[in-house]
């Protein structure tokens, strides 16, 4: 496909970016002096896996940390974990399964594990793998982690298989695969790898071939006591009346874990009683329940909690003029697990702070320590590498506790819209730097497309998934491109109208997903409606009108029809000549093509 500048306008920071032979959606600005840069392997870089060989002195590792602030009642099981996962000689898997229900502690069990047995790993790798796609990602990581020059091959599924040959050729890692969902997407991993320790949670209570169980129930009475008790600490001296009611509020939560250390962080953070926390929570509106038609228990129990939560942190920021809802509700707007810090930015105009007299970067600090007090998010990592998390269960019940069209909602969609741009490093098809950053960002990218309904979504958001079409498309995940660039399609239309410049360049975007896919025959009729609104918009000289015309030339190459690409090519030639001189990069591309379809008729 050639490079060919799309049409001068001016972005958000009225600097250049480059368009590298993809569309960008949104006003996007390029020059004749942009350079396009492509890594390329270099041959003999990419070792075979059995070659590649990590020493115990430097390890690579990426774990999470624990994050109970109190780990009682589990110590069988932690035991028995240990004992399943210790001893071996032989070189073959432990395939471990912990399951059990949202919030029970399953992550929580095997962080413990890792975190005391991490010495034994040479490699011990954290994957957070509730989707094919996060799993392929989380092993891509793993490959360019032991083998840099893995992260320049460009495509997600061969890092990821490399990653799982390198796992079989050499015994010794532990990896741990969190939150599965689907047994079959885990498969290739359980068929391909026969030397290490695979330890994998699920929520899911079923069939896992070959895997050894160990089911995680919530807790008895008498721990479930004590994890509150230790939680409120010295703050309150009870006596044997709210010792009571305390364990009363443990058989209301049903001793979920997750939801006992939430209510005794709020007792603990409010200097409540356990009687009149009780009185509460018996008081608590039956609506608040019924919002989770779709939930399980465990839903159910968070969403006792959430309405106290939400009452206090109303109160604290009244009090105090921080912003710390607003702050929780943007966040679960994100992807529950490796929120960067550096994703927190201004408040976008129009979204409502009181004036304190604070800086933003002081304000979100504070608010971040009052979330962590609440036990609602956890924090790991310093300065720059900080990363939040959310429990994925509290997080869906804050999305779900208000309704979509709720003021409040809406301001939090906003922040992390406006936060999400800002985010997003330039040029991802050709600012190599920017990659890793834009790994990080796209688990989060499509927990924001979730959050807005079809056909309601706001441009913003079809810029962000036009920037992430490139980038996927980039790394070689052309039907999660093809995915990324028809919503942006969609919401250009409803945003612009069928005939503006953005539907042109999304036309165009999703044109070149298909032919990346194979199917340049259905990329032809959207690249000639691409090309009529261009001329329509620019006239038929524009910058815009050479793109469309050398995309749908390739279409047409790419369907053994050169005859009908040659004239296009020609045409595209003069327009970018015209505009910037012979000797400009995208002018060799082009004759370069024009050439192929003439000795191709």
């Amino acid at each position: 496909m050639p490079d060919i500048p799309p049409a001068p306008a001016a972005t958000a920071s009225g600097k250049g970016a480059v368009a590298a032979g993809r569309d960008n959606t949104g006003q996007i600005t390029t020059g004749p002096q942009s350079p396009i840069y492509a890594p390329r392997l270099e041959p003999g870089s990419l070792l075979p896996t059995r070659q590649v060989q990590v020493s115990p002195h430097e390890p690579v590792r990426h774990l999470e940390a624990p994050r109970a602030q109190q780990f009682v009642g589990r110590a069988q099981e932690l035991e028995r974990l240990r004992t399943l996962l210790s001893g071996e000689e032989a070189p073959v898997v432990v395939r471990q399964v912990v399951y059990g229900m949202g919030g029970v502690g399953k992550s929580e069990l095997v962080r413990q594990y890792a975190h005391t047995c991490q010495d034994r790993y040479p490699v011990a790798w954290w994957i957070t793998a509730d989707s094919l796609r996060n799993l392929q990602q989380g092993l891509a990581a793993l490959a360019t982690a032991l083998h840099p020059p893995v992260g320049l091959i460009g495509d997600i599924e061969q890092a990821a298989t490399w990653a799982l040959d390198w796992l079989q050729a050499h015994p010794g890692w532990l990896v741990v695969l969190d939150n599965v969902e689907d047994p079959d997407d885990i498969r290739p991993c359980l068929n391909r790898l026969s030397a290490g320790h695979l330890v994998i949670t699920t929520r899911r209570d079923v069939y896992w071939p070959g895997l050894t169980s160990l089911a995680l129930p919530v807790l008895d009475s008498a721990p479930a006591l004590d994890l509150m008790r230790a939680i409120i600490g010295q703050s309150q001296l009870l006596s044997p009346a709210q010792v009571t009611d305390l364990a009363t509020i443990a058989a209301e939560l049903e001793y979920l874990p997750l939801a006992l250390e939430q209510a005794a962080a709020y007792m603990h953070q409010q200097r409540c009683s356990p009687t009149r926390y009780l009185q509460q929570l018996r008081e608590e509106p039956a609506r608040t329940h019924s919002r989770f038609p779709h939930g399980g228990e465990a839903e159910r129990i968070m969403a006792k909690l959430w309405y106290h939560h939400l009452t206090a942190l109303q109160d604290q920021d009244h009090r105090t003029g921080l912003a710390t809802e607003h702050l929780l509700r943007v966040l679960s707007c994100y992807a529950p697990g490796d929120i960067p810090r550096t994703l927190l930015g201004d408040l976008p105009p129009g979204d409502h702070r009181p004036e304190t007299g604070k800086g933003s970067e002081q304000e979100w600090e504070e608010e971040l320590g009052v979330l962590a007090s609440y036990s609602m998010i956890a924090r790991s990592g310093v300065d720059d590498a900080e990363t939040i998390s959310m429990h994925r269960l509290f997080q869906s019940v804050i999305r779900h506790g208000l309704d979509y069209d709720n003021p409040r909602q809406h301001a939090a969609r906003h922040t992390a819209l406006t936060w999400m741009r800002q985010a997003l490093p330039p040029d991802p098809a050709s600012n190599v730097r920017g990659w890793p950053i834009w790994r990080d960002l796209i688990p989060h990218i499509d927990a924001l497309a979730s959050c807005h309904r079809h056909r309601a979504e706001p441009s913003e958001l079809g810029y962000i998934l036009s920037q992430a079409y490139i980038f996927t498309s980039t790394q070689g995940q052309h039907q999660r491109a093809h995915d990324l660039a028809k919503r942006a399609l969609t919401i250009a239309k409803a945003a612009h109208g069928p005939n503006h410049p953005t539907v042109a360049s999304s036309l165009g975007n999703l044109a070149n997903s298909l032919r990346d896919l194979g199917r340049p025959g259905e990329a032809v009729p959207l690249e000639q409606r691409a090309l009529v609104i261009a001329e329509a918009a620019y006239g038929p000289d524009h910058p815009d009108v050479a793109i469309r015309l050398g995309n749908l030339a390739d279409s047409f190459c790419d369907l053994g029809r050169p005859g009908e690409a040659m004239p296009l090519f020609e045409r595209a030639l003069v327009i970018t000549e015209a505009i910037y001189g012979p000797n400009h990069p995208t002018i060799a591309t082009l004759r370069s093509a024009l050439f192929r379809a003439r000795h191709a008729r």
